[in-house]
């Protein structure tokens, strides 16, 4: 509640740096008794180098585990015998962001619905209540990312989703930062810290070389 409550609120207060592949891992596992029990074979192709996004680890984990339960759902009608694939992959998009797919060989998108497909209360399902695309569209367009569909040239859709890569700061540049700060608060005068003992214990546990220049 208190995330959906973020949410719809646009508090990024519970962003964090991600790694989608580990995150990618993690709802597979949570799926997989899902994906065991409805035959269906999973192919992970997860791209090495991909940069973390900064995020709601448990909102985009929704998303996921929605989009890898609703391709196995699309699938279990299928005849027996059928090849029931689910493909999962990670990429760098064309803009820099990170993109995400998910693509199952079940039943194909009608072409009807793709402008329905992400709408409140939308469903193909006879028992759906048709909230958890329009709740990760929500969580993703919240993130600064897009999401949409196709239908594949065979069988079964991809849905596919982009989050905005998280800015990259290496040592050094974490060690400007730190020493920019130290240096602010030495020019303002510490006004912030009342006594000469509070001067002496910022300085005596400033970071390392927060005063040095490489």
């Amino acid at each position: 509640i208190e995330r959906l409550r973020a949410l719809l609120t646009k508090d990024r207060t519970g962003a964090q740096v991600v790694d989608l592949a580990d995150l990618t891992q993690e709802v597979l596992a949570l799926a997989h008794s899902t994906l065991v029990a409805g035959k269906v074979t999973v192919a992970a192709r997860l791209a090495p180098g991909i940069p973390c996004v900064l995020a709601d680890r448990v909102q985009i984990q929704q998303v996921l585990l929605n989009l890898i339960l609703n391709a196995s759902e699309a699938m279990v009608a299928m005849q027996e015998g059928a090849q029931r694939q689910l493909s999962l992959a990670t990429n760098r998009a064309n803009d820099g962001s990170v993109l995400v797919t998910v693509s199952d060989t079940g039943t194909a998108i009608p072409a009807a619905a793709f402008d329905q497909v992400f709408e409140s209360f939308y469903t193909t399902k006879s028992s759906g209540l048709g909230l958890g695309l329009a709740i990760s569209k929500t969580i993703v367009e919240a993130h600064g990312g897009r999401i949409w569909a196709v239908n594949n040239p065979g069988p079964g859709a991809t849905f596919c989703f982009t989050l905005p890569a998280a800015p990259a700061v290496g040592a050094k540049g974490a060690n400007v930062v730190r020493g920019l700060a130290a240096l602010l608060l030495l020019t303002l005068g510490f006004s912030g810290l009342a006594s000469a003992q509070a001067r002496w214990d910022f300085l005596r546990h400033a970071p390392a070389g927060a005063f040095t220049a490489e």
